[in-house]
């Protein structure tokens, strides 16, 4: 996970500058803070995607055959990897109940991408 980290470490940040100049290009102030959150989950993804990826690419090229109990090591590990929910900061002008909004729903996506992610690799395992 460190490595794809640092070698999808410059793309991450443009993504997020991106995100964060369109937001503040909108003078909307609640924009800003849900700007923090898309790309604190679209980096999630990212390296999570990417992750698994490596991890069944080591699998083909070392000529293991995914079955039901390499299936299982497989899912403890992303588990490990999707049980850290991607962190959100909030500015500190936001307001504490659009604060609570922008945060719930941030953590009911990262709940999503963490299930999108767990049956991607099953269905790339082809369990």
């Amino acid at each position: 996970m460190v490595e794809t980290s640092d070698k999808l470490r410059d793309e991450l940040n443009q993504h997020k500058r991106t995100l964060i100049w369109e937001a503040q290009q909108t003078h909307n102030a609640a924009a800003v803070p849900h700007a923090y959150s898309k790309a604190s989950l679209y980096a999630f993804r990212t390296r999570v995607s990417a992750t698994i990826a490596s991890y069944l690419g080591a699998l083909e090229a070392l000529g293991i055959i995914v079955d039901d109990s390499v299936e299982r090591e497989m899912l403890a590990a992303i588990g490990q990897l999707t049980s850290v929910s991607p962190s959100f900061v909030a500015t500190p002008a936001l307001k504490p109940a659009k604060h609570l909004a922008i945060r719930r729903s941030h953590q009911m996506e990262s709940m999503r991408i963490e299930n999108s992610l767990r049956r991607k690799l099953r269905i790339a395992s082809g369990a």
